[in-house]
């Protein structure tokens, strides 16, 4: 594992995930249904005029470890930090943790905002498949939403980030 892993932090202001990354993270989410599925968006982080940018390009799939996974998934660290140091040695920059609430919102539970990473973007996928909202871990309700969008081609820009 290398001595030190690339985050971006809180830095991040967008999240743009490629189309093959999304098409990744969708087929690892509902093969894993009824449960709650988790993995890792990995990829590098853009300056613009709005701000620093995740860029995704990556998915990394997680093991859900939770006792009862169709209510609360959890990813122990010694899994995360795997993962994290795999995308490092790619040269790629672990940017969020995403994962699915197949029977409810794209929104964050309490579960999600009491725990998380807060060096991550938390990606809530809610039951229609579609991510509605990216939050910015533990506290989402402080107003740190950050804006997603998935497929932008070169030249489209990064979504607007939301103020606080």
């Amino acid at each position: 594992m290398p001595a030190s892993l690339s985050v971006p932090g809180r830095a991040v202001r967008a999240l743009v995930v490629s189309r093959g990354a999304w098409r990744r993270c969708e087929d690892h989410l509902a093969a894993h249904l009824p449960d709650e599925a988790v993995g890792l968006f990995a990829g590098r982080v853009r300056t613009t005029p709005a701000g620093p940018v995740g860029v995704a390009t990556r998915f990394l799939p997680l093991p859900n470890r939770a006792a009862r996974p169709s209510r609360v998934f959890e990813v122990p660290a010694s899994d995360l930090l795997r993962a994290m140091a795999y995308a490092s040695a790619q040269g790629l920059t672990a940017l969020a943790v995403v994962h699915s609430h197949p029977d409810g919102p794209a929104r964050p539970s309490r579960p999600d905002t009491e725990g998380g990473w807060p060096e991550l973007v938390t990606v809530v996928v809610g039951r229609s498949g579609t991510a509605r909202r990216a939050v910015a871990a533990p506290a989402p309700s402080a107003g740190q939403t950050v804006p997603i969008a998935v497929g932008r081609r070169r030249g489209q820009g990064a979504p607007r980030p939301r103020g606080r």
